[in-house]
């Protein structure tokens, strides 16, 4: 995703469907349960993938809610079961007795892991209001600390963004959302150099004129919003068309489920 970029595996796929696996040599002639070698065309994914539909007993799709529909519509005419993982504007709420040291590692990892290009990646921040002047400063400090690297090794924190497209899509909403009026509290830049990379961002006073308010960013942005009770938190979570994710961080395991639930 998106799927250009996954020739490699197409690549791979082509192979087998040829009779060979990645690494040239010869796999058990078999009949596949699903349509995977019309996929490909000379190494190359095409969109969407309707010759697995036509042909699966069973689709899984992970992808953007447009091409969802066409999914679930094709699936729907066969009569075929179907799961669908698709956009995403994921909440984590930091109620007021949560650990803050925990919740910022955890706020940390959710926005940023992948370059914040997971599907259940957290895009909104929800902080109660009586424990934000202790969260916000930490979190920013430790996004401000994270290391930005080409490495193909572990140690850096966060790599690049899957094509030179996306970085403008991140920028895009951010750049919005400032022209606008949000607070920008650490990053937003593109980094110079070869690849697409761009500093991982927190915004805050993000108001829903904004595309950072209700779009999808998929990349390493998040938005902070400051609540006064978990029912606001709940409300805001919700103000969405998405739902895929969220979490919630709280000392208080009941208090924490009422409000996942």
């Amino acid at each position: 995703r998106p799927w250009p970029e996954q020739r490699g595996a197409g690549v791979a796929l082509h192979e087998i469907g040829e009779g060979e696996d990645a690494r040239g040599e010869e796999v058990a002639d078999q009949e596949p349960d699903v349509a995977v070698a019309e996929l490909v065309d000379q190494g190359r994914m095409q969109p969407p993938g309707q010759a697995v539909i036509d042909g699966g007993d069973y689709v899984c799709f992970t992808g953007s809610t447009p091409v969802g529909r066409q999914v679930a519509a094709s699936a729907a005419e066969r009569l075929v079961s179907f799961s669908l993982e698709l956009g995403g504007k994921n909440s984590l709420y930091v109620a007021d007795d949560a650990d803050v040291d925990k919740a910022v590692e955890g706020a940390v990892r959710s926005c940023f892991a992948s370059a914040g290009q997971l599907c259940i990646s957290t895009e909104r921040v929800l902080v109660h209001e009586a424990i934000a002047d202790r969260f916000i400063p930490k979190f920013v400090a430790a996004v401000e600390a994270m290391v930005v690297s080409t490495d193909l090794e572990f140690g850096p924190d966060m790599g690049s963004l899957v094509s030179p497209e996306q970085l403008e899509t991140v920028t895009r909403h951010v750049d919005d959302a400032v022209a606008k009026g949000a607070t920008l509290l650490t990053g937003g830049k593109k980094i110079d150099g070869p690849g697409a990379y761009v500093q991982p961002t927190l915004l805050t006073d993000v108001t829903p004129d904004m595309r950072a308010y209700s779009e999808e960013l998929f990349g390493p942005a998040g938005v902070i919003y400051k609540v006064e009770s978990a029912q606001q938190a709940i409300e805001l979570a919700n103000s969405s068309a998405y739902g895929l994710s969220g979490s919630v961080w709280s000392a208080d395991l009941d208090k924490a489920r009422d409000v996942a639930e």
